[in-house]
């Protein structure tokens, strides 16, 4: 034992666990500023917190469109979201509002080697949004967007390879076995999807009796799966959720450009038909 000054140093024992996470964490790299990550290996993915809507949520609309918008998203450090943008656009309300959900969202950020840090993500949103009209103390009328219900929400990893841009329309079709043989025409170059499996709509219980119809707007991707689903026209709003629920079913051989897949929108009219 050594005394200087009337203190006494032990000669410092270290313990091999102790040790190894000092080593470790003395070797380990800063995060650089600016950084944004991939859910890979040291990487633990954000989750996403439970958010209360019932502060936009409102029954007294003039106009609701339903859809299912995938967006691409970065939850930084904070837990918050950042880079928002939809996957297929279509710049309509469905778009607007499923953005503004994104960016009241709050998220646990992701880790990598137990610092928080920023991480690319895509959020698919299910909504019906509604436009609603409130009168100012001046008599002026605005218009505003709000949801009918809450949103569900489900988080992905974002894939590391840039999507391939987005084409043209493909005509309206009905949703038939034959849906394959009534698309539109596309470019010379490109060959138009085909419709590998449909499914039948199911009927909403309080509309049993009553016949009606939606036009599905959506983008069928690169691995022939719909995507950006929306309700643009129907007979009844009570058919739109069942609408979508039905060409979320739908599976594609992808439309292609040369020998490439790509993804393209089109429009699919989902009937319901009393036999």
């Amino acid at each position: 034992m050594i005394v200087r000054s009337g203190l006494a140093f032990l000669p410092i024992l270290c313990l091999p666990i102790v040790c190894d996470r000092a080593a470790a964490q003395s070797t380990q790299e800063p995060v650089p500023k600016g950084a944004i990550f991939y859910s890979e290996d040291g990487i633990q993915s954000p989750q996403l917190a439970q958010t209360d809507f019932s502060a936009v949520v409102s029954n007294s609309c003039e106009y609701e469109g339903a859809g299912i918008v995938r967006l691409s998203l970065v939850v930084n450090a904070q837990g918050r979201s950042e880079k928002v943008s939809p996957l297929y656009p279509f710049n309509d309300d469905i778009d607007k509002a499923a953005m503004s959900i994104a960016e009241v969202d709050r998220f646990s950020p992701g880790t990598k080697d137990g610092t928080a840090v920023a991480i690319a993500q895509e959020l698919e949103i299910k909504l019906t949004a509604c436009r609603i009209k409130l009168e100012g103390k001046d008599g002026t009328t605005s218009v505003r967007l709000r949801l009918k219900s809450a949103p569900i929400q489900k988080l992905f990893p974002a894939p590391k390879e840039p999507l391939p841009g987005l084409l043209p329309s493909v005509g309206q079709v009905p949703a038939t076995p034959e849906l394959a043989k009534q698309l539109g025409k596309v470019k010379s170059d490109v060959t138009a999807p085909v419709a590998l499996a449909t499914a039948e709509a199911e009927w909403p219980p309080e509309l049993r009796n009553v016949e009606g119809l939606c036009l599905v707007r959506l983008v069928v991707d690169a691995k022939g799966e719909p995507q950006a689903l929306r309700v643009e026209q129907g007979t009844n709003e009570q058919f739109n959720e069942k609408a979508l629920e039905a060409v979320e079913k739908y599976r594609f051989k992808p439309a292609r450009k040369g020998k490439d897949p790509i993804p393209i929108k089109m429009s699919i009219v989902v009937h319901f038909k009393l036999h």
